[in-house]
């Protein structure tokens, strides 16, 4: 039960992010639209933020607890043992 709630959450906090990125990007759209030519740092600052808060909102989304499991690798990409 604890991993499922573990899951759950999870995959809520990355809904949260992709909501949080949604509306960011709307604000982010009004900043440039008034002068679509010169961008502040700050604009640029959110982009990647928000660029950050979208990639990781769906890898928790869609993923949820299993993120961070291990995956076999095929010979070709394992480290030899010389």
């Amino acid at each position: 039960m604890q991993r499922l709630t573990g899951d759950i959450l999870l995959r809520l906090a990355g809904a949260a992010l992709l909501a949080l990125a949604y509306t960011g990007f709307g604000v982010l759209r009004g900043l440039t639209l008034r002068d679509p030519v010169h961008m502040d740092v700050e604009q640029w600052a959110l982009g990647a933020f928000l660029f950050l808060s979208m990639t990781g909102g769906i890898a928790l989304l869609i993923l949820g607890r299993h993120l961070r499991d291990r995956i076999p690798l095929s010979a070709r990409w394992a480290r030899r043992r010389d």
